[in-house]
């Protein structure tokens, strides 16, 4: 991986921010998790850090739910 991708790939955001960051609700973050659609990383004490390809990832399953699937 390059720097960049490394970047991408690194868990900063909290869960209400990357909420707010792709528009839904903290709700609907833990529920994708829960089937499995992304996994998100966790700090030592196991709050949710998610990183600029798990926004990528929860704006793409909003698309997808946007056309009814």
């Amino acid at each position: 991986m390059t720097g960049n991708e490394t970047d991408r790939a690194r868990g900063v955001y909290g869960i209400s921010v990357a909420a707010e960051l792709v528009g839904t609700g903290v709700q609907n973050l833990r529920a994708y998790e829960a089937r499995g659609l992304l996994e998100p990383d966790r700090t030592d004490g196991g709050t949710r850090r998610y990183s600029a390809d798990d926004l990528d990832r929860l704006r793409r399953i909003g698309d997808l739910l946007e056309a009814g699937l």
